[in-house]
């Protein structure tokens, strides 16, 4: 009877920071209804969880996870419709902490637009990042914990017409180029 209290208490009073503690552990003890499960690439799994989260008051619907090849969760990744604002931004610091890393775009470079054979136009970019501060409207939000990594994508781009922060909580290596360029890649732990 007092697991299924906790269960349930779980189930509907859980925030992001909660699925922390289910990191490194068997897919199978995540409380939440797995409604996908896909190969993402070899010793790479990914499952599409759905329920009612919350993410410091924002709510949302869908959280992937990704195990390694024994089912134990590296990973969680999710949608949260908005953008952050101080009060959020001020929440996340009391629970995590000051950022590791703040950084928004710096220079960024524009290619030349090459048309596909079906006709399809793309222009590809890439940009470089540099140090800022919170008032400076940062790209990405990083804290390095201990054995794991919550990394914010804050896409607060004025051209676009519907706001998300892709967060990623988990192992998460970070690499940065000698131009300034980074990129995060999962890796595939050895905790079991």
């Amino acid at each position: 009877m007092k697991i299924l209290i906790l269960t349930f208490l779980a189930l509907f009073s859980m925030e992001l920071y909660d699925i922390e503690d289910f990191l490194y552990k068997h897919i199978d003890n995540f409380p939440y209804d797995i409604v996908e499960k896909k190969i993402s690439r070899p010793g790479i799994k990914a499952y599409k969880a759905k329920g009612n989260f919350v993410f410091f008051g924002e709510s949302y619907n869908h959280l992937t996870i990704y195990t390694n090849k024994n089912d134990t969760i590296q990973k969680f990744t999710l949608g949260v419709p908005g953008t952050i604002d101080r009060p959020m931004y001020d929440k996340m610091v009391a629970k995590y902490g000051v950022p590791d890393e703040m950084t928004k775009k710096d220079k960024e470079i524009i290619g030349e637009p090459s048309t596909s054979a079906n006709g399809i136009t793309a222009i590809e970019g890439t940009y470089t990042l540099k140090a800022c501060t919170f008032e400076e409207n940062p790209l990405y939000i990083v804290w390095k914990k201990e054995d794991h990594i919550i990394k914010i994508l804050c896409n607060q781009d004025n051209r676009m017409t519907v706001k998300y922060l892709y967060i990623e909580i988990g192992k998460v290596n970070h690499y940065s180029y000698k131009d300034g360029s980074q990129i995060f890649k999962l890796y595939d732990s050895d905790k079991q």
